[in-house]
């Protein structure tokens, strides 16, 4: 059995894979009728690099953007644990105490609000917004309970995070409240059965309150089952959720926090899947147009025909492209419109991060 691809293709293949696992990235080769998509995972969270028609050149292209990822997950790290030792270093084994001020829990004014969208954010990244969110209102030994790599991750056993809000008494003593939270990343309404995790395993360990962080809203029935699980279980912890009014309320606030996890306000700007719809809109564009020059190339002696198995497959390229935006918009253009087309395509792809003028196909 012979290998379907070439020395040229498996190194760029390998060098790709390679420079994923150092990252901490796994990579995605996806096939398809137009040729391939090169995407990533790590942890719960993922996404497309790049799409190409030739398997070498897709790979060698995916290098950049990953490299550019790699750089972005770095720099948010750094970020993160330097909040965390700044936020923690007073506590250094010395437990509450007198001299330290509580947490500014009850210094976000009403009055200022925002509108924001997390649609730029997948579960991962969200997770690590909230942790981010409690370091900067000031919770202590804040712990991201993420134990493993996989996109689902069953250790944080029904919470995300674990954090201590510091407490000042009337009398001025001051103690440690334990929160367990749990961050939800839904398009939709939070369902009931998403709660229960994170009652579960606060009723087996009793911190002071179980937080659930919604990027949007907890759906009726959720909040239904929260008020009759307080009615008929009455818990020794206290149960709060915030939702995206209330995270919008915080942000508006600590509008740094927005830039730093690529939180937008709503309906302000296009959203990361937006514009990944776009480039791949020009990209199957700018392929088809090419397609039909190179057949042109084949028809005057300039270029090898091509053989049958290649050929099928760029003809059902051609067909998909043209059944996804139709006939007429596919092209040939002339040449203003043609360049019109590939500048679009350049435009999206700076703001994805790339050069300007990177017009690979």
């Amino acid at each position: 059995m012979t290998d379907p691809f070439d020395e040229a293709t498996l190194s760029a293949i390998g060098e790709l894979l390679a420079v994923g696992e150092q990252e901490g990235f796994a990579i995605t080769f996806a096939p398809d009728a137009q040729g391939w998509t090169v995407g990533y995972m790590r942890g719960m969270g993922g996404g497309d690099l790049i799409s190409g028609y030739d398997l070498e050149e897709t790979a060698k292209a995916a290098m950049r953007p990953l490299l550019d990822l790699a750089a972005r997950y770095a720099e948010r790290r750094r970020e993160r644990e330097e909040r965390e030792r700044k936020g923690s270093e007073w506590a250094d084994g010395e437990g509450p105490r007198d001299d330290v001020d509580a947490p500014p829990l009850g210094s976000l004014p009403s009055t200022q609000s925002l509108d924001v969208s997390f649609a730029n954010l997948d579960a991962t990244e969200f997770e690590e917004f909230i942790y981010d969110l409690l370091v900067t209102l000031g919770f202590r030994n804040v712990d991201w309970r993420k134990g493993t790599s996989k996109k689902s991750s069953p250790s944080d056993r029904g919470r995300d995070i674990v954090a201590q809000s510091l407490v000042t008494d009337v009398d001025g003593h001051t103690r440690f409240e334990t929160w367990f939270v749990d961050a939800k990343h839904y398009e939709r309404g939070v369902p009931p059965e998403a709660l229960q995790g994170l009652m579960t395993w606060a009723e087996s360990e009793r911190p002071d309150v179980a937080l659930v962080a919604s990027s949007g809203f907890l759906s009726n029935a959720a909040k239904d089952w929260i008020e009759n699980y307080r009615k008929n279980r009455a818990p020794a912890f206290r149960i709060r959720h915030w939702e995206k009014p209330e995270l919008s309320r915080m942000l508006a606030v600590n509008r740094d926090l927005m830039a730093r996890h690529d939180i937008i306000e709503a309906e302000s700007m296009r959203t990361i899947a937006e514009l990944r719809a776009a480039e791949q809109e020009f990209f199957d564009k700018v392929w088809y147009v090419r397609s039909l020059i190179h057949d042109e190339a084949i028809a005057t002696g300039d270029k090898p025909p091509l053989d049958d198995k290649l050929r099928a497959q760029v003809d059902a390229a051609r067909s998909a492209v043209i059944a996804r935006y139709g006939a007429d918009e596919v092209g040939p253009w002339d040449d203003w419109d043609w360049g019109y087309v590939n500048g679009k395509l350049a435009a999206v792809r700076w703001m994805l991060g790339n050069e300007w003028d990177f017009l690979d196909t």
